[in-house]
């Protein structure tokens, strides 16, 4: 059973790294992704402090792997729908295009000893995938945004007392983009038109590294604090204009913020469990998006004055809150939920058609069942966001209305 197991989760594992490639990611507030194992989903992703942790870990708290023993392994993926309503006043009322993203996770820890353990993890931190008509209004501002992210990040954990364990690892982060726009200006006759379609394909990759700390000073109490840094993404890419004499080469930068992570979990009983985290991310690093185009092609174009193109953003610091409960019914079967209250970053001066949404609550529910060394983790989360009106610069007279989103996956583990 363990050599069979053993070829499962490589198999699962190439199946979770390719379909990265065909994955695009979902919009949040501001980029950033949470649904990094449906354990942690259930529980509203309140799985930094927790003293029973699961190979998730490696994303969650890399500290916390040193209450691992031996081998263990955890694979899935959660499918996420999102829709919003996206009202002009005076003109057109569209809905967002409905498609499902469905971003993998995959993990594998390793005990080396009684005090040093290993872990790797691919996930994904930071998506966006937004989808209007190819002709909406709005179309001169985007009508496709896909930013594609994964991260590879190898951890090392060591138990320095049995109350207190510290991490550090780096972290491999690849990236991809395609933003699509049609833009609107008028030729000899009044009115817009689409006379210039503009895609941008650019993709790179970045390193940065994490840290952890994980303090359980007796049976019903403990805490996790992890630490992601920041990271300078760059990418290199194609930019494809319509009626020009040809594609131009386009690099885009931007930097991606770090983030604090902080939990206390505490167990009133000894099969009830109760976490609250607390989020911050440094979201003020990310004050713009860079794009420099060569020269070949871009001064064809008449809404583009120069070769270097500043989508400013100006986001700033925000709070994201966790509150997961688990409660075990019996030795297989587990129950769980949870809330999220996730702070929009974004600056209501820069506001545009990006990223329709705003303030989020994240209610979310699920079930584990444990066989063997078998695990099954299943969750469901439903998020609505406040509504925004946007009236800047960039974006006039625009309602954003009924943007929800349904999450739902499954993960499944595995101990050697």
């Amino acid at each position: 059973m363990k050599k069979e197991a053993v070829w499962i989760f490589i198999a699962l594992g190439m199946w979770a790294l390719t379909s990265i490639a065909l994955t695009p990611q979902v919009q949040a507030a501001g980029f950033g992704l949470y649904e990094w194992s449906n354990r942690g989903n259930a529980m509203g992703g309140a799985l930094v402090a927790t003293q029973d942790p699961d190979a998730s870990a490696v994303a969650y708290n890399p500290a916390s792997m040193t209450r691992l023993e031996g081998i263990q392994a955890m694979t899935g993926v959660t499918l996420i729908a999102p829709s919003a309503d996206v009202n002009i006043k005076g003109g057109e009322h569209v809905t967002t295009k409905g498609k499902v993203y469905a971003p993998p996770h995959a993990y594998a820890t390793f005990q080396i000893n009684d005090w040093l353990w290993f872990g790797v993890g691919e996930f994904t931190r930071f998506g966006l995938g937004t989808n209007y008509d190819h002709d909406w209004q709005g179309a001169a501002n985007i009508y496709k945004a896909s930013v594609e992210t994964f991260s590879v990040n190898p951890s090392l954990a060591a138990k320095l007392s049995d109350e207190l364990s510290l991490a550090v690892g780096v972290e491999y982060v690849y990236g991809k983009m395609d933003l699509r726009k049609n833009l609107r200006h008028t030729v000899i006759a009044p009115g817009p038109t689409y006379g210039n379609e503009w895609i941008m394909y650019p993709e790179g990759d970045a390193w940065t590294w994490n840290a952890g700390m994980h303090y359980v000073p007796n049976d019903w109490l403990s805490f996790g604090l992890t630490y992601r840094d920041w990271y300078e993404f760059e990418g290199t890419g194609d930019g494809h204009f319509t009626n020009a004499a040809g594609d131009d080469d386009i690099t885009m930068s931007a930097r991606f913020p770090a983030s604090v992570t902080m939990g206390v979990a505490v167990k009133p009983m000894d099969n009830l469990t109760v976490e609250f985290d607390y989020i911050w991310t440094e979201w003020s690093s990310l004050s713009a998006m860079y794009y420099e185009f060569s020269d070949k092609t871009v001064t064809a174009i008449p809404e583009i004055t120069g070769n270097e193109i500043t989508s400013k953003k100006h986001y700033r610091d925000a709070s994201r809150i966790q509150l997961g409960m688990e409660y075990l019914v019996d030795d297989q079967l587990t129950l769980r939920m949870g809330y999220v209250f996730d702070q929009s970053p974004q600056n209501p001066e820069y506001a545009d058609y990006m990223l329709p949404s705003n303030d989020r609550h994240i209610v979310s529910s699920g079930i584990g069942y444990d066989w063997g060394d078998w695990t099954t983790d299943v969750s469901l989360m439903y998020l609505w966001a406040k509504d925004r009106d946007i009236n800047n610069a960039v974006v006039q007279d625009t309602e954003i209305r009924n943007c929800t989103t349904w999450l739902g996956g499954v993960s499944i583990g595995y101990k050697f």
